[in-house]
């Protein structure tokens, strides 16, 4: 069993040099690679592309039936479900920038649409064009107003119930290879992009980038489309411990706007191109003040087991080598807000808590993977760390060189930052207005 940080280190540098040999020699031979699901290495969510990533570091690729099934609807969901678009531009418009984005119902703002990653009103600049993809189920009616807006939501999948099941059984019976082209998001996006660029003089297009097959994808296609067009990619969050999905070859490199420094060093242990990097300040993150981070567990997008998580935060109450007291609040991820098994998690955690606002803890507790832990660092707060999966959830300075990590028990971390503005250069209010000013096409050229 691995639980030292230095056979932490000694994986994660083997794993990193696994996933980036079998990327390349694949890329030699797929030019599609980044664009399908199956090859977004993420370690922090339960998906195809983890799967695949624990398969090429153990060199093991035997599926069973189960995990045959299981990845099928997973491809299905992807490959199949519908989009509703919902556009208000307009063709002679003469739009000269286009932005690709996400945004919830929590995003709604007085009536308008606040962008949560460039912290941007997008009705500010009429001549900017925004494409937006909607997370919810909930009904959108755009106002006339937001003629500066293309939205895509997910149509209801229940609605096709039987066509469902029958493509199930269909991919299933006959081993139907999945072609990433006639994914319905990638066919309704490929028409957007068409549509908008044939008719407009679009100078940039910018977009948050995760390195998701999307975000590969429409580059690839704005490139196709109008070679002249110049697409700048944000690293709008942390990179999370190990990043395994931001590996690139040759081949798929992005002009990227960083908002730390040393960020640069990770990305180019991991492919990138130091000519590739734009420092800016952070357009999404600001200073916060500590009591925003002190005294609160912080949940991640997902997690494996809720009853680990909850011995585990009894174990940290009752730990004997340091002061703490069972005062947390809990604080969803904002994308979980409806779901049963964070909700659920949230109830036990609460039950366990006792309420006296006169003792705090001067410290954050963080589960799983989240950059929340980098922006507490940062706003010099530091963190205990709950990991289910140590090789990939514990930051090592295999990667993290501002970053000294201690180890406290199994699974338990503690983490503080030597130096401040090393992996977030906060900004300010309309940071991102500012780039957009002094962004040109020439001033571009220094950048290459």
């Amino acid at each position: 069993m691995i639980t030292s940080i230095s056979q932490i280190k000694l994986k994660q540098k083997e794993i990193i040099f696994k996933v980036k040999k079998y990327i390349n020699k694949e890329c030699s031979s797929d030019k599609n690679f980044f664009y399908k699901e199956h090859n977004y290495f993420i370690n922090w969510a339960e998906t195809e592309g983890k799967f695949k990533l624990i398969s090429v570091v153990k060199n093991l690729f035997n599926f069973t039936l189960i995990d045959r099934l299981k990845f099928y609807f997973i491809k299905i969901i992807h490959q199949e479900q519908d989009y509703e678009i919902i556009d208000n531009s307009k063709i002679d418009y003469n739009y000269n920038n286009l932005f690709f984005s996400y945004f919830s119902k929590n995003d709604f703002v007085n009536s308008t649409i606040i962008d949560r990653f460039f912290s941007v009103n997008t009705l500010k600049n009429k001549k900017s064009l925004w494409i937006l993809l909607y997370h919810g189920n909930d009904k959108i009616t755009l106002n006339k107003k937001y003629n500066n807006i293309i939205i895509l939501k997910k149509k209801n999948f229940i609605n096709n119930q039987i066509y469902f099941f029958l493509s199930i059984l269909r991919f299933f019976l006959f081993s139907k290879k999945i072609n990433f082209k006639k994914n319905k998001l990638y066919s309704s996006i490929n028409l957007i992009l068409d549509k908008i660029i044939n008719n407009n003089k679009i100078s940039f297009f910018i977009y948050p980038f995760e390195s998701q097959p999307l975000q590969h994808y429409m580059k690839f296609l704005v490139n196709k489309i109008n070679p002249s067009i110049k697409c700048l990619a944000y690293l709008h969050t942390a990179l999370p411990a190990l990043p395994t999905e931001f590996i690139v070859s040759d081949l798929t490199q992005h002009n990227l706007i960083l908002h730390g420094k040393i960020n640069k060093i990770i990305l180019k242990k991991l492919g990138w191109k130091s000519k590739n990097f734009i420092i800016n300040k952070s357009f999404r993150y600001k200073k916060r003040d500590k009591n925003f981070f002190r005294n609160k567990i912080f949940l991640p997008y997902d997690f494996k087991d809720s009853f680990h998580i909850l011995e585990q935060i009894k174990k940290i109450i009752n730990f004997k080598k340091k002061k703490i007291y069972s005062s947390f609040e809990i604080v969803n991820h904002p994308f979980m807000t409806n779901s049963k098994k964070h909700l659920n998690l949230i109830k036990n955690l609460n039950e366990i808590m006792v309420d006296n606002k006169s003792k705090i803890n001067n410290f954050c507790l963080c589960v799983g993977s989240t950059a929340t832990i980098i922006e507490s660092l940062e706003n010099g707060v530091d963190v205990i760390h709950l990991v289910n999966e140590p090789i990939f959830e514990v930051y090592t300075s295999f990667l993290w060189k501002n970053l000294k990590t201690k180890y406290l028990e199994k699974n338990i971390f503690f983490y503080s930052l030597t130096n401040k503005n090393s992996y977030i250069d906060f900004g300010t209010n309309n940071e991102f207005l500012r780039f957009q000013k002094k962004l040109s096409v020439n001033s571009f050229r220094k950048y290459n």
